[in-house]
């Protein structure tokens, strides 16, 4: 009992670590490319040399002011993701699981207002090219997720067993089954009453 009550706690605990990682990274998700000024396809020796001219530019025994100080520290940490591979390849993941965040823009969807003249066709036409992209995007969204999850190593496991539903009070294996008869039971009665 105690070993159950125990996991039982740990798991509740990790749950509440992860939503509060999870909403506070989201606040405070930062576009790394853009503190360094460099497009989310720069390769690794722009990183760098993005990275030495700002930090030079900024290092506070050049700049005394704080606000170069902040951003120094702000370049260093861009630096430290986007320096390796494989933290930068993670980041981008991110980038693209939190695309519907504030600054993530992987999968964002942008669409121009049709024009004001088009006609009942046109429109239906537009809308339905509109749905497509959308229907697209959330795809490729779904898709980078799952890619996610796997290159973290949080591939789900497939159930082994096929596992039945006993209703706690009754003990049917279904509750359809359960009100089909109740149902059927109390039909019954009010013909009963109803001719009598």
């Amino acid at each position: 009992m105690f070993l159950a009550t125990s996991n039982k706690t740990r798991k509740l605990t990790h749950t509440f670590r992860w939503v509060y990682k999870y909403f506070s990274t989201l606040k405070e998700f930062r576009d790394y490319y853009e503190v360094l000024n460099v497009k989310s396809t720069a390769s690794p020796e722009e990183i760098k040399a993005a990275y030495l001219d700002l930090s030079k530019k900024y290092h506070p025994d050049k700049c005394l002011d704080d606000k170069a100080k902040k951003h120094f520290a702000e370049v260093s940490e861009a630096y430290s993701v986007l320096g390796r591979s494989e933290s930068r390849r993670e980041y981008d993941l991110n980038r693209k699981v939190n695309a519907f965040g504030i600054s993530a823009d992987a999968f964002r969807m942008h669409y121009p207002h049709p024009p004001p003249d088009l006609d009942k066709v046109g429109l239906e036409a537009y809308e339905n090219e509109m749905r497509r992209r959308w229907l697209e995007k959330m795809t490729q969204w779904a898709k980078a997720q799952g890619q996610y999850e796997l290159e973290r190593g949080r591939a789900m496991k497939p159930i082994t067993g096929v596992y039945q539903f006993v209703h706690p009070i009754t003990g049917y294996t279904h509750t359809n089954s359960f009100l089909f008869i109740m149902t059927f039971l109390a039909g019954v009665v009010l013909c009963v009453k109803s001719l009598s």
